[in-house]
């Protein structure tokens, strides 16, 4: 995943969270190469982020195919 970060007035503002696929399961030609994930594999990375992200008090919400981190 790649995750961008916003600040605001030296603040932290916003986080995003861009899930990636790295093709596996897929040809070895199509493999290892990040490319942005579809939607149903973007709803498993940010719904697992989301999950261990829970015990530190951190929510994450699904914002068409992109996590963002409740401030």
């Amino acid at each position: 995943m790649a995750v961008t970060c916003r600040f605001a007035g030296g603040k932290l503002a916003a986080v995003a969270i861009h899930p990636l696929d790295q093709g596996f399961g897929r040809p070895r030609a199509q493999r290892g190469r990040p490319v942005l994930a579809d939607a149903a594999v973007a709803a498993r990375v940010i719904a697992r982020v989301a999950r261990l992200s829970q015990p530190y008090g951190t929510a994450v919400e699904n914002r068409d195919g992109t996590g963002v981190v409740k401030i």
